[in-house]
């Protein structure tokens, strides 16, 4: 019968149909990844107040930060962060190694909510937003097996005008940003599931760990440790200070902050293994003081 229908039946016609360039997704991406990148796209702003902002638009990067920015699939860019950097981890103690800066401007002061967009092959990471200076909040990351996502919603506060937001990571792997929302209404974000969302890490000293001594003494005065070069940045973020790396410098020693001048709240490691003072230790006339770890 097999036979019967195949010799008796009108022959099928198989010619393929010409393919079209404009739907052929391999050709159209390379094509556009062989130009040359466009400039990031700058944030934008909804009519209620919703503020977008592409992760290729940092306003600036520690130097040593280790991000990218390359060119998305079909269209526009993203931003490769691989993670925390520093001698030490994971979990990695010195997030100012990681931190980029955006800067927004917001219409009114008050409330948003702050999701980002982000892609990883990587499980147990984590990902921190300073806004204003003010203590770092952790915007919840987990494992998309390389599906782009969306975080829950975190709370934060923008001023009227401009804003500027310091994302910082402990973890040490890669992770794609396409968008950081600023929802001003909260959003609704179905959560990941359970066995998606990373393990605790390693808790990392709270700002009870580290103290401020007054500027007439020195952590070694106190009969308390200074804190390391390791911990230097960890501590600034902790006491919310505005951490800026290491730095040779002729004084103070150790981990310091300076509190008056133009640069009042920035903090510092000295990379300069012999600099010493005697309290009040001053720096290109300003008035520091040590930090040290709290008995």
């Amino acid at each position: 019968m097999q036979k019967i229908v195949a010799n008796e039946s009108e022959p099928m016609n198989r010619t393929l149909p010409e393919p079209d360039p404009s739907k052929n997704k391999i050709d159209a991406s390379l094509a556009y990844h062989a130009e040359p990148p466009a400039p990031p796209a700058p944030a934008t702003t909804d009519p209620d107040g919703s503020i977008i902002v592409p992760a290729a638009s940092f306003a600036a990067k520690n130097r040593s930060a280790p991000v990218s920015v390359i060119k998305s699939f079909l269209e526009g860019t993203q931003l490769l962060s691989n993670g925390c950097k520093s001698s030490v981890g994971p979990p990695c103690f010195d997030p100012a190694s990681s931190a980029v800066t955006y800067e927004v401007t917001a219409k009114a002061a008050g409330s948003h909510y702050l999701t980002a967009n982000f892609s990883t092959w990587h499980m147990d990471q984590d990902l921190y937003v300073s806004v204003g200076g003010a203590k770092a909040v952790e915007v919840g990351l987990f494992y998309t097996v390389g599906w782009w996502n969306e975080t829950q919603p975190v709370e934060v506060t923008l001023a009227e005008g401009k804003n500027t937001l310091v994302f910082t990571r402990t973890s040490t792997r890669d992770v794609m940003f396409k968008d950081f929302l600023l929802h001003k209404k909260k959003p609704t974000i179905p959560p990941p599931p359970g066995n998606f969302t990373p393990t605790p890490a390693p808790p990392m000293p709270s700002a009870n760990a580290y103290i401020e001594v007054p500027a007439d003494t020195t952590c070694e005065k106190q009969g308390i440790a200074p804190v390391s070069a390791e911990m230097c940045s960890h501590a600034c973020l902790a006491l919310g200070f505005k951490s800026t790396g290491a730095r040779a410098r002729p004084d103070p020693p150790g981990c310091f902050v300076m509190t008056t001048g133009q640069y009042a709240g920035n903090c510092n490691y000295n990379s300069n293994k012999s600099a010493a003072c005697d309290p009040p230790c001053t720096l290109y006339g300003v008035v520091t003081r040590s930090l040290c770890v709290r008995k």
